[in-house]
């Protein structure tokens, strides 16, 4: 209900009372004496009359309010029911998305000559401890949702607004091409890309995705919540994330 019909229901409410009120607060200043007093019968069966009047009166009134409430609550029911529906279904979709999402990392410590490589999923990429241990992240790919390709749900209308708040936070980077053997010497560099990508990768240039590795850990892992609450908020208690 919006708060224009709820601000018509409260005048409605407000009228209803004064319109059974007045009268008898008129009937009582014209003909009401004190309790020992006899008081009149005919006033009061005027007063009485005119009363179950009114509340007949306003009894059509909430009927008739009722019918539209009725009506409108009936018309609705099914695009509500649909919408809920195709929302759920989405959010499903893009958490089975994320857990699809593998990613081939490559992890350079400074003024070492070996660089593990590892594949990761996505959720267990940002799980992992050795990520607190490193400065910066970047990508192979010209954007992120080439190497993340669940991001692109982020401007879908259906999505819920706090999941979609998240995946733009995660789909950030600078617009700055890093040479690697710049930045390899001086910095513990992750470099990620997606396994299922065929995309031909230019090994000399990379792409700043984040800066600040654990806050990047930390929106992956508000991502993973949102999802968990919203999932359950619609009766999906028994998640696998």
């Amino acid at each position: 209900m919006t708060k224009k019909e709820y601000l018509i229901l409260i005048v409605l409410l407000i009228v209803v009372l004064m319109s059974i009120a007045i009268p008898f607060f008129l009937w009582y200043e014209t003909y009401f004496i004190d309790f020992k007093s006899k008081i009149d019968s005919g006033s009061l069966s005027e007063l009485a009359t005119f009363q179950s009047f009114v509340i007949s009166f306003w009894a059509l009134v909430l009927n008739f309010i009722l019918v539209i409430f009725a009506y409108k609550a009936f018309k609705y029911f099914g695009v509500k029911e649909q919408f809920h529906q195709k929302q759920f279904e989405l959010v499903c979709q893009l958490s089975l998305d994320i857990s699809n999402t593998d990613l081939r990392a490559v992890l350079y410590i400074k003024d070492e000559h070996v660089h593990p490589k590892y594949n990761f999923n996505y959720y267990t990429l940002f799980e992992i401890d050795y990520l607190s241990h490193v400065d910066v992240v970047l990508v192979y790919e010209d954007y992120t949702e080439q190497i993340f390709t669940f991001l692109q749900h982020k401007n879908n209308p259906l999505l819920p607004k706090r999941l979609a708040d998240v995946l733009r936070k995660l789909s950030k980077r600078k617009d700055t091409e890093i040479l690697n053997s710049d930045l390899l010497s001086t910095k513990n560099v992750l470099t990620l890309s997606n396994t299922k990508n065929s995309i031909d990768k230019d090994e000399n240039i990379l792409m700043v995705y984040s800066n600040n590795p654990i806050e990047l850990k930390q929106n992956v892992i508000l991502l993973k919540k949102e999802i968990e609450s919203w999932l359950k908020k619609y009766g999906a208690d028994d998640i696998n994330i």
